[in-house]
């Protein structure tokens, strides 16, 4: 096993003596993941990091720091508890950490590990309006009219609805409405592109990217159209460019599409599979979906599946964000905007609106639904997946996941003809569950997969 720095070595010596336990959670952005580490507060869990990984470093110095950020975290926890064993829920979004030797390091540290998934509908909107939010925040969205309208806006996107006379800021309006609304057809495919910029880690998509030149007939002259004299080149100043600049660059066609690639969670997550799920520590799969509907029952199963026991009082410590503390200074706000809903209470909060409508996205964001949505079919429905004994899932707010579970699950064509009316408007969902192939089996999704890396 290869041994990552002293940080490392520290960590592996602490669990060997059975004074620590490591939880890793791994899950795609957006699926519930901060809300649900909280929720461990109600557990015999003692702490949680969240993110370790999510820096701007590039490679073995964005790993070392994560570790060490853990470790100082254990022997804090370690101290406030007079050296007895204490234990740490890792939570960590799937396209921060690479797979193979990444993901087998920090499997070996963990004592158990599950994957949290929750449906995709939900969270690429979720996505969208973090990625618009942020952009203001940290002043890489548009700042004029123009900019709106030439840049991240489609052509026959109307602004009726903007007041320049406002103090707010015309993108927050806009932003705004679209919120309210639940309708961001309005957006150009730049969203996507600063999406993975903001959410990914940069060090690993430009890994990513590389390898990418391996499965095409001629980078180089991609590269050259676009002036620059080789696909490293490219690659490096594109991928690699620090988030203040996304604005000044013109980014080349081909690193405008890294999200209909899947390097925005869901297909590292996919790769990730592949190895956890044969790991001796894996518990098995999580769904937000579940949690939100049946918070106790499920909890409970839950702490089951991980070994772990709810308790009375609320006493989980160390919040950590650990990749973005550090841009706090520069960006006041940045955590409260990220976190601090889900950080706010232990408590799960209940599903509070359906899945959107298929025409409220763009057709760059339909691209990926199919593979997703059929990826989390495949997940829920798999034998690993955390069910609730005795409890009928009915997902009254979740239509889409109510005709996955009916279809692929149950196999009862009558409840599924009954979901599909009263829910007609999901149709295009419904028909890309209905093109599955072997739902209930899970062995394609294990075996390796070619072509460019994460389809």
């Amino acid at each position: 096993m290869h041994t990552i720095d002293e940080s490392y070595a520290a960590l592996n010596r602490l669990r060997s003596q059975g004074r620590l336990r490591l939880y890793l959670l791994l899950a795609p952005p957006r699926t519930g993941s901060t809300a649900m580490t909280g929720w461990f507060a109600h557990t015999s869990i003692d702490g949680q990091i969240c993110e370790p990984w999510a820096k701007f470093q590039s490679g073995e110095q964005r790993l070392a720091d994560g570790y060490r950020d853990i470790l100082t975290h254990a022997e804090y926890l370690l101290a406030t508890r007079h050296h007895r064993p204490v234990s740490l829920v890792l939570k960590v979004i799937s396209q921060h950490i690479g797979p193979y030797r990444e993901l087998a390091d920090v499997l070996a540290l963990v004592d158990r590990s599950a994957v949290l998934v929750r449906n995709p509908v939900l969270a690429i909107e979720s996505q969208i309006i973090s990625t618009a939010k942020l952009l203001s925040m940290i002043r890489c969205g548009p700042s004029s009219l123009a900019e709106m309208a030439g840049q991240w806006l489609v052509p026959e996107a109307s602004l009726d609805h903007l007041d320049p006379d406002s103090e707010l800021p015309l993108w927050d309006q806009h932003v705004q409405h679209m919120v309210a609304k639940r309708d961001y057809t309005s957006l150009s495919s730049r969203i996507w592109f600063a999406s993975n910029q903001l959410f990914g880690s940069r060090s690993l998509q430009t890994d990513v990217w590389l390898d990418v030149h391996r499965r095409l007939p001629a980078p180089d002259a991609i590269a050259r159209r676009y002036g620059f004299d080789s696909w490293t080149e490219m690659v490096t100043a594109c991928v690699g460019a620090p988030i203040e600049a996304m604005r000044d660059l013109d980014f080349p066609e081909p690193l405008r599409r890294p999200f209909a690639h899947g390097q925005a969670g869901w297909m590292p997550l996919k790769r990730h599979y592949r190895s956890i799920r044969r790991h001796r520590s894996f518990a098995g799969v999580l769904d937000f979906g579940d949690m939100q509907s049946y918070p106790e029952a499920y909890g409970r199963a839950v702490c089951e599946a991980l070994g772990i026991e709810l308790r009375d009082d609320v006493a989980l410590t160390g919040a950590l964000v650990t990749g973005y503390v550090a841009h706090e200074k520069a960006h006041p706000g940045l955590e409260h905007l990220l976190f601090q809903r889900a950080r706010s209470s232990p408590k799960i909060e209940t599903p509070a609106k359906e899945p959107l409508e298929w025409s409220r996205f763009r057709r760059f964001v339909r691209t990926q639904m199919p593979r997703d949505l059929r990826f989390f079919a495949r997940l829920t429905t798999a034998p690993e997946r955390v069910r609730v004994p005795s409890v009928d899932p009915m997902y009254e707010f979740d239509p889409v996941q109510a005709y996955i579970h009916a279809t692929v699950w149950q196999r009862d064509p009558a409840r599924a003809a009954r979901i599909r009316e009263r829910a007609a408007h999901h149709q295009p969902y419904f028909r890309m569950i209905d093109a599955m192939r072997s739902p209930t089996s899970i062995s394609r999704i294990a075996a390796p997969s070619s072509g460019v890396p994460g389809r």
